[in-house]
């Protein structure tokens, strides 16, 4: 198990609330989410260890084949390098990739919770709990004011994880607040507002910045190396589109053409479109319909990590009703209860169920952990095992009986050592 599973979350919601730790989630939502810039000052230098350090980069960069464009270089003032010159068929050339850092160019690793585990486990997590995409990508800054972007804006809200060494950031007022990803941003249309707001973000702290605002930052005295957590939302822009298209199908009003001749006299044409728009949106709209859709899109398209289920399998048939089971932290399941069925909605997958079956699947998800015996009684005992069997297969629940687990575990030890 990986050193952040250990740390043995149970919810989602613990690992937002230490990622924000001393500030609530509900501060966070209500004064800042969205609104402000948040920098959370620790005073603990370790506090992301269990997460990632400097050690840890060192290990991927070392033992691992990388490749460009997923590792690339850039600098404030020399831009991104040609990657002839780190790279040879887009594999990275270490040696040659540590001598333009030196020279003075950022090491910027995408997506890196494709590539390392408890990053991987951590994006999850956070994912599930604040039900938008999350992602991670890190970037390890020379010493002595180095600065590998020029100020500009994100287009997603993003959390800065200071892993190692120290970065002063400046954040500037934004020229298009909320930035929407239809609005990239361009170095050459808008320029940095307002005096700078600055801060100096020390190891262990972590500074969250709305989309929109402008920012840069710049090493101090040592090498920096920072985690950017992207938080990559779905807009009320994006839904209201979508759930229009949806409609198009099933209302006949929205399948009318604009007006003929409308360019000719295009104030009548607007007068006639908005009583148009007005009567659609008059009419009920099943939004729930749309969250719906968006879930499953949502479920569809994530694929957590499902830490030991190997062992996880091989112990299926060892279950007995005193074995405890529990929802894996790090994977969000979606119910949704049908006429005649029960679906549920998990990593890309649609897992149907009778609809007999809808409070015990309930109870099983609703509760942070319980005995199979300790499903509701609609099911007899082999009901239940069936049930749990099934749910453990498909990676929705874990074992949590480490007996069963440590002689399954060592099973699996003694047999690779034979091998």
């Amino acid at each position: 198990m990986s050193k952040f599973a250990r740390r043995g979350w149970r919810t989602p919601a613990e690992c937002m609330a230490w990622v924000l730790a001393p500030v609530t989630e509900d501060v966070f939502r209500s004064q800042h989410y969205e609104r402000q810039h948040l920098h959370v000052r620790r005073e603990d230098p370790h506090y992301w260890s269990d997460l990632l350090t400097l050690a840890d980069v060192n290990d991927h960069l070392s033992s691992r084949e990388l490749n460009h464009p997923r590792v690339k270089l850039v600098n404030a003032e020399g831009g991104f390098p040609p990657s002839e010159e780190f790279t040879a068929n887009d594999r990275i050339i270490l040696p040659n990739l540590l001598r333009k850092f030196r020279e003075g160019y950022t090491i910027v690793m995408s997506s890196m919770h494709d590539q390392m585990h408890d990053l991987g486990y951590f994006c999850d997590l956070m994912g599930n709990h604040l039900c938008h995409r999350f992602q991670t990508n890190l970037y390890l800054t020379p010493q002595d004011g180095s600065q590998g972007f020029k100020c500009h804006y994100d287009t997603h809200d993003v959390f800065i994880l200071q892993i190692y060494g120290r970065k002063l950031w400046r954040l500037y007022d934004s020229p298009f607040p909320l930035a929407h990803k239809s609005l990239p941003f361009e170095q050459n249309r808008v320029s940095p507002g307002g005096p700078a707001i600055e801060i100096l973000l020390e190891q262990g702290d972590m500074l969250y910045i709305p989309r929109g605002q402008m920012h840069e930052a710049i090493s101090v005295d040592d090498v920096s190396l920072h985690i950017t957590g992207g938080l990559l939302g779905v807009t009320y822009a994006e839904m209201v589109t979508e759930y229009f298209l949806d409609r198009v199908m099933h209302d006949e009003d929205l399948r009318r053409n604009l007006p003929l001749g409308y360019i000719h006299d295009p104030d009548q044409a607007a007068m006639v479109i908005k009583v148009h728009m007005e009567r659609l949106f008059r009419k009920e709209a099943d939004w729930r319909m749309a969250v719906d859709r968006f879930a499953v899109n949502f479920m569809r398209q994530s694929r957590p990590r499902l830490e030991g289920q190997f062992l996880q399998v091989r112990c299926v048939d060892d279950l007995d009703l005193g074995t405890r089971i529990a929802i894996r932290p790090n994977v969000m399941v979606y119910l949704s209860v049908k006429e005649d069925r029960v679906d549920i909605e998990h990593s890309g997958n649609t897992i149907t169920f009778p609809i007999t079956l809808s409070g015990a699947l309930r109870a099983i998800l609703e509760k942070a952990e319980l005995t199979i015996g300790e499903i509701p009684d609609e099911l007899d005992d082999e009901a239940k095992l069936v049930l749990a069997r099934r749910l453990v297969l498909e990676g929705i629940l874990e074992v949590r009986d480490p007996g069963l687990l440590g002689e399954k575990g060592f099973g699996l030890l003694q047999a690779v050592v034979r091998d």
